[in-house]
């Protein structure tokens, strides 16, 4: 489209964020809620219990999520809290979880002060 700008850095990973965790719940949802922990087994392919950076990439190639290693490496870098290079499934798990007040965009109509198994069913 003709209005796209340059997005800045910053700006540009959020987006991409924001895009990838939609992508995540699309995928985790199920009948009976959502599982994120499936999600992260598919994309754990070594089943090594952390995803890797080479499987986080690879996870953005397999989404149809276009984007540079640069921009895959700084989401990395936001997900992986303890900076070990890997990616937990606590991390995972809180990175798809985050609502506002983050790097998600604050478009969400989920209140922040909702409570597990309120609201969605």
């Amino acid at each position: 489209g003709g209005r796209r700008r340059r997005a800045g850095g910053a700006e540009r990973v959020s987006l991409l964020e924001s895009k990838l965790r939609g992508e995540i719940e699309r995928l985790a949802e199920t009948t009976g809620g959502v599982d994120f922990f499936s999600v992260f087994n598919d994309i754990d392919r070594s089943g090594s219990g952390v995803i890797s950076r080479q499987e986080f990439l690879k996870m953005f190639k397999d989404l149809g999520l276009r984007v540079s290693a640069a921009d895959a490496a700084a989401v990395a870098d936001h997900i992986d809290r303890d900076g070990d290079g890997t990616i937990s499934y606590r991390e995972f798990e809180r990175f798809c979880l985050k609502r506002d007040g983050g790097y998600a965009s604050s478009s969400s109509s989920i209140p922040s002060r909702q409570h597990k198994g309120e609201g969605k069913r």
